[in-house]
């Protein structure tokens, strides 16, 4: 059962990888049902609510999650890596989904122990915790005790993918100094680990992050040559495209052509013939979506919300302009492309 439950979750990365999302989904499901964990067919906001109140009674009564025994079962470590891997295809099709999977995981860990791949679950967790149930406190210390677990472990790889992820919940909670080292060191874990793809994403986070403390423009935007000759040479297509429309957005703020502090959307402002004008106007869709996606990601590191979500559904419209690419724009997965 276990060698069959290994080769599911690698069937599952690669379609995930290859953007078949609901095939990938339908997988990590069969993988489970191989050690009687199966997942609800239907479930809403409400079910999601009553599945982490469950999890609230679980903490009161073990504990909190440092308190939770280490385990070295095999099986359980494997039953928590195909968790984690069903995150990434859920956060894009299924977001309840996505926030199901967390929990059970977090849930998995409190009753079996904590196990090599449980860091990055209790990560998911931290980085959940801020947006959805607004306690941002708690997500970054799930996030910095999901970091102290790949230390001690030694485990480079998922390490890197931490100190990415922790980027965000840094600056959620207005830690915006903490990021500058944390960055450094996850690209040194990416690079020694063979995570060249994340090590790529943590040099674009450094840029994004000197742009909420003030740096000035120009300074930025030599960031984003070292991150674009970088990910030229690993030929990270989805950062290169993502950096060209950073360089779009910071390029405007010099000119003048887009105030800083104006960083309201409004559907007056943002209409379904606007957005769609704006893709006729430019022929490099793939630049156009990511400039789209751009906006909608400070709209959501702002907290605002009901911007993000109208960003998001006015490109969900028009998906089929840009046809594959926004699935491959879609693996970056960084901050909840998968929001609207």
């Amino acid at each position: 059962v276990l060698h069959k439950g290994e080769l599911l979750n690698l069937q599952l990365e690669m379609y995930t990888v290859r953007g078949k999302y609901f095939e990938a989904l339908q997988i990590g499901r069969s993988a489970l049902d191989l050690f009687s964990l199966a997942l609800p067919e239907s479930y809403n906001m409400q079910f999601i609510e009553r599945e982490h109140k469950k999890l609230e009674r679980l903490f009161h009564e073990k504990g909190t999650i440092e308190d939770i025994q280490k385990s070295k079962n095999e099986t359980n470590n494997l039953i928590i890596k195909i968790l984690n891997t069903m995150t990434i295809p859920a956060s894009l099709v299924d977001y309840y989904l996505f926030k199901l999977l967390i929990l059970k995981a977090i849930m998995y860990i409190i009753n079996n122990g904590i196990t090599k791949n449980s860091a990055v679950s209790i990560l998911n967790y931290g980085f959940l915790l801020g947006p959805v149930w607004s306690s941002f406190q708690d997500g970054n210390n799930l996030g910095d005790y999901a970091l102290s677990l790949c230390l001690e472990l030694n485990d480079k790889y998922n390490e890197s993918y931490i100190y990415e992820r922790l980027n965000f919940i840094k600056l959620w909670n207005m830690h915006l100094l903490q990021n500058e080292p944390l960055n450094k060191k996850g690209f040194i874990s990416g690079i020694e680990s063979g995570n060249l793809f994340i090590a790529g994403k943590i040099l674009v986070n450094m840029a994004i992050n000197k742009y909420f403390i003030g740096t000035k423009l120009s300074e930025i935007l030599k960031d984003l040559d070292e991150a674009h000759i970088f990910n030229m040479k690993i030929k990270n297509n989805v950062m290169i495209a993502t950096i060209r429309a950073f360089y779009v957005a910071i390029t405007m703020l010099m000119n003048n052509q887009e105030k800083p502090q104006d960083n309201s959307f409004t559907k007056e402002d943002y209409t379904e013939e606007y957005f769609f004008n704006q893709f006729n106007q430019n022929q490099d869709f793939l630049l156009q979506c990511h400039y789209f996606i751009l906006k909608m990601k400070i709209q959501f590191l702002l907290h605002n919300a009901e911007e993000a979500y109208l960003i998001s559904e006015l490109i969900a419209k028009h998906i089929h302009v840009i046809s594959g690419y926004y699935h491959i724009s879609a693996i970056e997965n960084d901050t909840f492309v998968g929001l609207g």
